[in-house]
C-alpha cells in the first residue's frame, strides 16, 4: 500500500521477512528517497494486501476524518502513533478510506 500527502509517502510492505527487509534496503539506498524510517515493524498473522503487488491511495476526506479523529491536522506519517499506522493499514487494506 502506498500513500501520498504533504510531500510525504507512506508505504506498507509486506511478506517474509528477508525478503521485506531486502526491499527496504533497496529502498533507501536508492537516491530519490531521502529520510526514510521504519514507522512500525513486526509479524503479522495475516497479510492485509495479500492480493495486489502495490496498491496506491488516494488523498480523500476519508483519509482526512481519519487523521482529524487521531488528532492530526496533516499527514504527517512520521507523528503517527503505532494505533493511527494499523487503522490506516487496515482501512486501506479493506478500501474504505
Amino acid at each position: 500500500m502506498l500513500y501520498y500527502a504533504n510531500s510525504h509517502f507512506f508505504q506498507v510492505l509486506e511478506g517474509d521477512r528477508s525478503a521485506v527487509r531486502s526491499l527496504y534496503q533497496k529502498i533507501i539506498q536508492d537516491e530519490r528517497h531521502s529520510d526514510a524510517q521504519v514507522l512500525l515493524e513486526g509479524a503479522i498473522n495475516q497479510r492485509e494486501f495479500n492480493d495486489w503487488s502495490m496498491h496506491f491511495i488516494p488523498a480523500g476526506s476519508d483519509i482526512q476524518l481519519l487523521l482529524k479523529d487521531h488528532g492530526h491536522k496533516a499527514f504527517t506519517p512520521f507523528e503517527f502513533s503505532s494505533a493511527l499506522i494499523e487503522e490506516f493499514q487496515k482501512g486501506s487494506s479493506t478500501k474504505s478510506i
